[in-house]
């Protein structure tokens, strides 16, 4: 706990030498010998002194709080036990101190030397966002629980202090954050963070900031769908570099994809790196931000460079200040990263969710509240759906992600609409409601929702069709349901929804479902020249669906041979595994 302490006090300190030589962060620093001198001299005597009793909040008590939850904080974390490490810490001081105001003996501190009594003044609202950055990459309440670990244990140190010298100001979560609650606004801490460029003068080796991993919930890269609809990253000057499971592309594909990625690195711009792991001892100094400086011909400007590794062969290659690296990670595969890989990056967790309070977000207040309550119930309408037919009834269902893909699609189309009634995309049938009618038995309203929700009368009365909302959502839903599951529940589904998956959809037969495709597809008698990938266990499906004019390939899986509606089976016009309606 002293060595601990210790590093606190010497990353807080406003010698920035010092917090070079006491981070334990294998990252080489470049002052001068004279300056690393003075901090070792320094070092031999810890940089803050004992607060005075009349300081508002006593900055060892601080430290000490946060060096005792810091301790704590992996019985916290909930997707991998061993989460965060001492690097974590590190960069959240580092961060606390750059953003911080350096103070002397309680008064701003405006320059001169470096004295024994010069430190930060370390404020809530900066630990907040220094949580935010650093021990992120959680479900949003384990990191709630996180913030309150945080804050109650900086609040019982002050409170010894209190008991000794007197009352001090309490140390307290932000209320602008803590009654709104943005504690977890991981998609606007995201922003701000790939938004983080070096600033003029600053040493890219002392940086607060770290390089991105973007959690995905999903295994289909939906994550950084949402990032490219929301803005937070812009296609013009974002490179996703791809690599291959392929045996033959471990040379020269991967060789040409490094230098790739350097030459990005060069211009300045943002790199996503996907399924990188075969890659990623290339750019270990580069992920630990571990550069060299060079002056420039104008003998003002320093040049950054890092050691990027092609098989045995390392050379230094230039760093442009703007360039970004994004490591896209699935969460499925989250427990078998190297812990000193993951403790390189800032990490986020990136819901469906997250994608819907943000967007709600940027709605009008008044639209919002409707907003919010509308796609509240049709949420749980459509996610007690779900958990009443079970989720393992549907294809590549991911719990929470599905539907709250589905609600992230209703939802951009609803504002792209600007409309306070949902948008909701149909289910993609091969017979009309008039041959359904022409069923003796079939319900005769089957086309009643689609009535009602067109209707114009519907803006002043939504909270009344509510149930119709649900129940088109949850037909849209039933798309990439099994048959034997769907047959194995049949009594417990009402009537219109099995006139729905029975006769409306087509679950049975591949060839007419896309021959149905292609007739929406290409109203047109032209050629079909996009493929479309067909997942099959039935060896005889190859010889039938060969008389299609649409190209196709076919391969064994263990999906049902019936379901040509399965979401890994096509992919185009009908879901994907997670994003329900994104296609």
């Amino acid at each position: 706990m002293e060595d601990l302490l210790t590093l606190a006090r010497g990353c807080l300190s406003a010698s920035p030498s010092i917090i070079t030589n006491n981070n334990n962060d294998n990252t080489s620093s470049l002052s001068s010998p004279s300056s690393s001198a003075s901090s070792s001299s320094r070092h031999s005597k810890p940089p803050l002194l004992k607060s005075p009793p009349q300081r508002d909040r006593p900055v060892n008590c601080i430290i000490l709080g946060l060096c005792n939850a810091f301790q704590q904080v992996n019985r916290l974390a909930d997707l991998r036990p061993d989460m965060f490490h001492l690097r974590d810490f590190v960069y959240f001081l580092r961060y606390i101190r750059t953003h911080s105001i350096t103070t002397l003996n309680g008064a701003p501190y405006v320059g001169g030397g470096v004295g024994q009594d010069e430190f930060v003044a370390i404020e809530p609202e900066v630990v907040l966002k220094a949580l935010q950055r650093n021990f992120n990459g959680v479900s949003p309440s384990a990191f709630g629980k996180i913030v309150d670990l945080f804050f109650s244990e900086v609040q019982k140190s002050l409170a010894q202090f209190t008991s000794e010298y007197g009352p001090v100001l309490p140390f307290q979560i932000p209320a602008s954050s803590s009654d709104s609650g943005h504690v977890s606004e991981v998609l606007g801490v995201l922003r701000e963070s790939i938004d983080d460029r070096l600033k003029p003068g600053e040493d890219p080796n002392h940086m607060a900031a770290r390089f991105i991993m973007v959690i995905d919930p999903t295994s289909i890269m939906s994550s950084l769908s949402y990032l490219f609809d929301l803005g937070i990253l812009h296609r013009e000057t974002t490179h996703i570099c791809s690599v291959s499971d392929f045996i033959e592309d471990d040379g020269v594909v991967r060789s040409h994809l490094i230098s790739e990625i350097k030459s990005n690195m060069e211009l300045g711009h943002t790199v996503v790196l996907v399924n990188g792991s075969p890659i990623h001892s290339s750019f270990y100094d580069i992920f630990n931000r571990h550069f060299m400086s060079v002056l420039g011909t104008d003998q003002k400007t320093k040049n950054y460079y890092g050691k990027v590794a092609i098989g045995s062969y390392s050379r230094p290659c230039a760093v442009h200040h703007n360039f970004q690296m994004i490591v896209h990670q699935p969460l499925a595969d989250l427990a078998t990263v190297p812990l000193p890989f993951l403790n390189r990056f800032e990490k986020y967790l990136v819901t469906a969710e997250a994608v819907i309070n943000e967007k709600l977000r940027s709605l009008p207040q008044q639209q919002q509240r409707i907003n919010e309550r509308v796609f509240s119930y049709l949420w749980r309408g459509v996610d007690d759906f779900v958990k009443t037919l079970s989720p393992s009834t549907f294809y590549g269902l991911i719990p929470s992600e599905t539907v709250g893909s589905l609600m992230a699609n209703i939802l951009e189309r609803t504002q792209a609409a600007n409309s306070i009634v949902p948008i909701i995309p149909r289910a993609f049938t091969v017979a009309a409601a008039t041959d359904v009618h022409n069923q003796p038995q079939a319900d005769h309203d089957i086309d009643d929702d689609d009535k009602t929700l067109n209707s114009t009368n519907i803006r002043d009365n939504i909270g009344c069709h509510i149930r119709q909302f649900i129940r088109v959502a949850n037909l849209k839903l039933l798309q990439v349901a099994k048959p034997e599951s769907i047959y194995l529940m049949r009594h417990r589904l009402p009537r219109r929804y099995l006139v729905e998956y029975l006769i409306r959809q087509e679950h049975f037969s591949v060839v007419r479902f896309l021959q149905h495709l292609t007739a929406v597809l290409f109203p047109k008698k032209t050629s079909a020249t996009n493929p479309i990938n067909i997942t099959k266990r039935d060896p005889q499906l190859a010889s039938s669906s060969s008389s299609l004019s649409t190209t196709s390939s076919s391969s064994s899986s263990s999906s049902s041979s019936s379901s040509s509606s399965s979401p890994s089976s096509i992919h185009r016009n009908v879901p994907s595994s997670t994003a329900a309606t994104n296609k």
